[in-house]
């Protein structure tokens, strides 16, 4: 049997779009698995036959698995975001909230991006647009269980994606 996972959204979308092979393969296969069903109805265009499915993935946490990261002290609020750091993933969208804050509310904050820098550029541009915020901190790519720690000592997640079918830690 041929299974696919679906995951990406409108890029998803858009790809399918432009590749009658990736239609074909769609159509071709025993079943074709969403996250979401905002993200099946993205590419019922596409369907051919009833072989479309939704599931909702995800595994309970154990607390053991997640490691102590090291953060500035407890007295603001911690926001989080997690992902590589791209312009689908709106890091962009974060920033521009965070500077539309009133200082004294924007200073109540401590705002944490972590993920794999997976456009330079883009990254170089949200460091610079964020120099002169003390509370901004890039954080970079970090294995799996030190993103668990963060997810863990935040108090706000963001997920300003502008095309995932909300991550995983959600």
């Amino acid at each position: 049997p041929t299974i696919w996972m679906i995951h990406e959204g409108n890029y998803g979308q858009a790809m399918t779009e432009a590749n009658a092979a990736i239609q074909q393969a769609m159509e071709d296969a025993d079943t074709v698995v969403f996250a979401s069903r905002d993200t099946e109805s993205k590419y019922n265009k596409f369907a051919k036959k009833q072989n479309y499915a939704m599931v909702h993935y995800g595994s309970p946490i154990s607390k053991n698995n997640i490691s102590t990261v090291k953060l500035s002290p407890r007295n603001k609020m911690r926001v989080m975001q997690v992902g590589s750091i791209e312009s689908r993933k709106g890091q962009d969208i974060t920033i521009k909230a965070v500077q539309s804050l009133p200082p004294d509310l924007q200073d109540a904050f401590e705002f944490y991006f972590v993920g794999r820098k997976h456009d330079v550029n883009y990254y170089n541009e949200l460091v610079e647009k964020t120099a002169d915020l003390k509370n901004v901190h890039w954080v970079g790519e970090v294995s799996p269980n030190e993103a668990l720690g963060y997810i863990s000592e935040s108090d706000v997640i963001v997920c300003a994606s502008r095309d995932e079918s909300l991550p995983v830690f959600i």
